[in-house]
């Protein structure tokens, strides 16, 4: 009986000790997930920022998918149109058309630059939104 005894209370204090650990492991996975959130706010402020100033601030509210959705959209555009200037270019003749050129090519580098940030940025955002949906199921599956 006394080491049945002995064995139920080692049980039962392995027991308490993964509890411990678990509740040491669940703090330190809200304490992360609270740093995230708040991460994620200051992005999405800062993304709300961006997009009001180019006159976007409806995008805010839309999903990411939405909102890369509306990029590739706006990148294929941008495109196009840089792909009929060159042609333009292409036809014109090459006397004075030597300051057009850099000024399509200065035109060109900056979309590249500006489709460059809002891709970084983007990546930025869906990636927050998957840590943060990856340490919820995280603690959903502690806390079962």
């Amino acid at each position: 009986v006394e080491s049945y005894v002995s064995h139920i209370r080692g049980l039962l204090e392995e027991r308490e000790s993964l509890t411990s650990e678990y509740e040491r492991d669940n703090e330190q996975l809200r304490e992360e997930l609270h740093q995230i959130r708040q991460q994620q706010e200051g992005q999405s402020k800062e993304l709300a920022e961006m997009l009001a100033q180019e006159e976007l601030g409806e995008m805010g509210l839309s999903s990411p998918s939405e909102q890369v959705a509306y990029l590739l959209v706006e990148r294929a555009t941008l495109l196009e149109r840089l792909e009929a200037a060159e042609r333009r270019l292409e036809s014109q003749s090459l006397t004075g058309s030597f300051m057009e050129v850099q000024h399509q090519e200065h035109i060109r580098q900056t979309m590249g630059e500006e489709l460059r940030q809002h891709r970084v940025d983007m990546q930025k955002a869906v990636d927050n939104m998957t840590k943060v949906r990856s340490l919820c199921l995280l603690l959903s599956y502690r806390s079962v």
